[in-house]
């Protein structure tokens, strides 16, 4: 049996291939559905038995695409699908049309919940230029007595494809809420290929049985794929403004595809989907999932707000060793609610470190721990070397013995760049590293050292450089909770220099949901920015916390002072992050959470912090 297939290129096609080199003999089409001529010669000269159509325009990287290409879209969804099927038919030639069910939406006699679409029913969504010329098509031609018809809905396969409907929900940053059928395709095409072989005719639903929600595949996602996955939902109002066309929503009926195949059992959308997950996780999302996490400094503002996000509820459950040399800035208080082991110790003991290691089979680490504050690295600038540097070098050192660890992802800062200059477009990753103080020169010899370890023994280490991130649990020697504090104790707010110096703040929230991408998906050997939209001036700062007449006196600069930092996140974009938080939204739960909390439990002696700085 001679098959012709169009669409060599396309997802579908590359997973039936498999199964048709098993009853027949594959020749693809050279030529284009919008070349009708060529395609009537090919059929003409392949003389085919049986004609797949896999090939369409789905758009890049969704059907919003095909809004702005109205023409290019229907000269191959309209005008060239039907020229195939017809010149198909009028040769006596069977065609397999692989189509879409996002041709109907829920409505009053098909409810959510309720009875499902049949091979039988009228379209019934034309929200979408991709849809209005599926629907047209299958009208057209559904009754021509050559044409197998199927109808496949936000198909899932085990591999990462961008096609792969789990794959674009799982890099969405919010999503909807609203049972869908869905294609399992590994559970699907054989029965498609049967179907081919024995020359069916006719339309049929190509979905699993019962309808499966966003929510639970994502659960599901988050709780067998990846511990560190997280989404929200937003409403269709909030849907609807950021899309330019409709979303087809629907469940369609699979009782004549159970008849046809009365001796096998289709599994129901969810069951499937977890076996998935079950069977193929790394294929799945191709990157490393943590199952035992070290944390540096883990009672330290980020740290710890990491990993409350790792041991919240709605996470797998996941071993964490929190390592805190409890410096002043760290505090037990940040992790008393969470399950995880303390540890207090220095990383630069590696005799410690190697044992925590082993003790614990810990696959990943995430290296928060370091000396930070820019101030007192003018002031202590070897105690920034030995613990940013030394104690980096040691911790690297420690892994090198310990053969359980696949991961290590070391948190640095946007400070290693230096002050940017460039005012057309944020610094990316791979430029020239030009620190301006002995803090992010620190930060600059422990990257150094990851680099090192990277290429030298094969550690899979990423790297990250963070704009700087503000919120609850911070310690008050940094600008913003400083200023907070100080101006609820009636104090003026003292601003370095001239106060113009801008930075761009990030909320911690999208700070560790940024390392949590990174974690679980960035590649080994990169460098990440996170980069945050609200860039402010520290009078800026000064002004958004106490209003325009907030009392402020200027003080002697640092010994330098950047004016600016300003880099590019679009790498980080690209696999699945973006900013969630306004700068005002961000401040004002910052805020209430300085005024309500007895700031003296977390840090007994945090108002030393709030000294005078000259």
């Amino acid at each position: 049996m001679k098959i012709l297939v169009f669409g060599r290129n396309g997802w579908i096609a590359g997973q039936i291939h498999p199964l048709l080199t098993r009853v027949g003999d594959i020749v693809y089409a050279a030529s284009r559905l919008q070349d009708q001529d060529a395609v009537s010669a090919e059929l003409d000269a392949v003389s085919p038995d049986k004609v797949i159509l896999c090939a369409g325009i789905t758009g890049r990287p969704n059907v919003d695409w095909c809004e702005t290409h109205v023409e290019e879209t229907m000269a191959v969804n309209y005008y060239g699908t039907l020229h195939l099927i017809t010149a198909c038919n009028e040769r006596g030639i069977h065609i397999t049309n692989f189509a879409t069910g996002c041709i109907f939406q829920y409505d009053d006699t098909h409810p959510i919940g309720g009875s499902a679409f049949t091979e039988e029913d009228i379209p019934n969504f034309f929200g979408s230029v991709y849809s209005r010329f599926k629907a047209a098509v299958e009208t057209a031609t559904k009754s021509l007595p050559n044409q197998l018809l199927f109808r496949i809905r936000m198909p899932i396969t085990c591999d990462s494809s961008p096609r792969c409907f789990v794959t674009k929900i799982a890099n969405y940053n919010k999503i909807v809420d609203i049972p869908n059928s869905v294609s399992v395709l590994p559970d699907l095409l054989p029965l498609a290929v049967e179907m081919i072989r024995s020359g069916d005719v006719g339309v049929y639903n190509l979905v699993n049985p019962e309808p499966v929600s966003h929510t639970q595949i994502l659960d599901a996602y988050a709780e067998i794929v990846d511990p560190l996955f997280l989404y929200n939902v937003m409403d269709m109002a909030e849907h609807n403004t950021v899309v330019k066309a409709g979303r087809s929503n629907n469940a369609l009926c699979t009782a004549k595809l159970q008849i046809r195949f009365p001796g096998i059992t289709i599994p129901t959308a969810v069951s499937s989907i977890r076996n998935l997950f079950e069977r193929n996780m790394p294929a799945l999302r191709g990157q490393h999932i943590p199952r035992s996490i070290l944390v540096t400094g883990g009672c330290g503002f980020i740290g710890s707000g990491f990993v409350r996000f790792v041991k919240s509820p709605q996470r797998k459950p996941i071993s964490v060793i929190v390592l805190d040399r409890m410096d002043a800035c760290s505090s037990r208080m940040s992790l008393h609610d969470c399950d995880v082991t303390i540890i207090e110790g220095d990383i630069a003991d590696i005799e410690k470190v190697s044992h925590i290691l082993a003790e614990h089979n810990v696959d990943t680490i995430v290296h928060f721990a370091a000396q930070t504050h820019v101030d007192a690295s003018f002031e202590s600038a070897f105690a920034f070397t030995e613990t940013n540097v030394l104690g980096t070098h040691k911790l690297l050192h420690a892994t090198t013995t310990a053969p359980s660890v696949k991961r290590f992802i070391h948190m640095s800062t946007d400070e290693v760049y230096g002050e940017t200059t460039d005012h057309t477009s944020g610094v990316k990753e791979d430029v020239f590293l030009q620190p301006t103080n002995p803090y992010a020169a620190s930060k600059v010899g422990a990257e150094a050292l990851v680099c090192a370890y990277q290429k030298s023994y094969g550690l899979n280490a990423v790297i990250i450089r963070a704009n700087n991130v503000y919120g609850p649990g911070q310690y008050p020697e940094k600008l913003i909770p400083r200023f907070l504090l100080r101006h609820q104790l009636g104090l003026p707010l003292q601003v370095q220099g001239s106060g113009h110096q801008t930075r761009h703040f990030l909320y911690l929230s999208d700070a560790i949901r940024a390392i949590c991408v990174v974690v679980s998906r960035g590649l080994s050997g990169s460098i990440y920015n996170i980069a945050s939209k609200d860039e402010l001036s520290v009078l800026g700062v000064a002004k958004k916390i106490g209003g325009s007449t907030v009392s402020s006196v200027h003080v002697s600069d640092r010994k330098f002072n950047d004016q600016r930092y300003w880099v590019d996140d679009q790498k980080l974009r690209s696999i699945g992050w973006t900013q969630e938080t306004s700068f005002d939204m961000g401040l004002k739960t910052t805020r209430e959470w300085y005024a309500t909390t007895e700031l003296i439990s977390y840090w007994p002696s945090y108002k030393i912090a709030l000294h005078d700085l000259d």
